[in-house]
Order: C-alpha cells, then sequence, then structure tokens
C-alpha cells in the first residue's frame, strides 16, 4: 500500500504564544515600564523581569521544535504516526474506532481517533498534544483548524485507508 500523509498544522504555536506572553512580561519588568504601585525598586524588577525572560525560553525553545518537526498524519500499511502529536507508530489494530467528537476545550468539532488503552500508552502522545487534543478515553483529535481538509472528508479516508491496511494484512497472514 501506498504511504498517505494529511497535512496537518503544528503544536509548535501555542508555547509560542505561551512564551511570547512572558517574554514580554519580562521585558517590561526589566526595563521597569510596569511595577507594583509604590515600589520603587528597580534592581529587583529588573532581576524579576530577566528571571522572566528566562523562563520563556523554556516554551519558546519548546515550541520550534514542535515547529521543525515533521508535520502531517502518516498513514502506512502497518500504522499511523503524527511526530508532532506522538512518538511511535499506532498500529491498525490500536484503532477501535474513528468518530466525531469535540476538543479538549469543548469548543471545536473534531474527529476522534480512538484507541486501545494499550495503543494510546505505546504511541507516548506527547504533553502538548495531551493538553489540546489527546486523552485516553478520547483518543486523539484534529480539529478543522489542524488539518486542510473538511472533517468528515478526513475521517472517512482514515477509515478507508484503516480498513484496506486490515485487509492487506489479513490476506498476507492466509
Amino acid at each position: 500500500m501506498e504511504e498517505r500523509i494529511f497535512k496537518t498544522h503544528g503544536l509548535g504555536r501555542y508555547p509560542l504564544m505561551f512564551g511570547a506572553v512572558i517574554m514580554v512580561f519580562g521585558l517590561l519588568l526589566s526595563l521597569n515600564i510596569i511595577a507594583l504601585h509604590g515600589h520603587r525598586d528597580e534592581e529587583v524588577f529588573q532581576v524579576l523581569g530577566i528571571f522572566f525572560m528566562c523562563l520563556s525560553l523554556i516554551p519558546l525553545l519548546y515550541g520550534f521544535s514542535l515547529l521543525l518537526r515533521k508535520k502531517g498524519l502518516r498513514l502506512s500499511s502497518t500504522g499511523f504516526h503524527d511526530p508532532q502529536m506522538f512518538r511511535n507508530e499506532i498500529p491498525w489494530t490500536g484503532l477501535v474506532s474513528v468518530s466525531n467528537g469535540v476538543s479538549n476545550n469543548g469548543r471545536e468539532e473534531a474527529i476522534r481517533l480512538i484507541l486501545h488503552p494499550e495503543a494510546y500508552k505505546a504511541a507516548k502522545v506527547n504533553w502538548m498534544a495531551k493538553l489540546v487534543m489527546a486523552d485516553p478515553v478520547n483518543g486523539i483529535g484534529y480539529t478543522a483548524k489542524m488539518i486542510s481538509e473538511p472533517l468528515d472528508v478526513f475521517g472517512n479516508e482514515i477509515v478507508d485507508y484503516a480498513n484496506k491496511a486490515l485487509e492487506q494484512q489479513q490476506y498476507m497472514e492466509h
């Protein structure tokens, strides 16, 4: 079977936005643009601002590392893999169902790839994906903002590919 890749938009923007907010806050503190009312300890606020700017490097570097990873949901005859969401390939036998659902924040429609608990654990889902679109009960989700195709088309193509891959595996076993 030919490998199929769905383009996805990365998770890196979330830690980048968070890191940028902390960086700006630290910069404003270190330049004494903001301070506590009635306190004029400029040196303390400069040190505190530098601390926040250094602290902002953690989410900024993590966000850039997510953006630099290969993007896309890769479907192969053995399973599926999205390097930005999880480390290991999930075999087709680990996929329980593909269903419509909502994002973890409950605001956006999503396609959910429901997995066996062992498959979810073996996938090693990264913590950013867990915050945004993945959990053991509801599986791994993709919102319309994360993919370039309509959600129903995306879900149907995954199901079709999975069925063909499983048929091919059964044929090879016999």
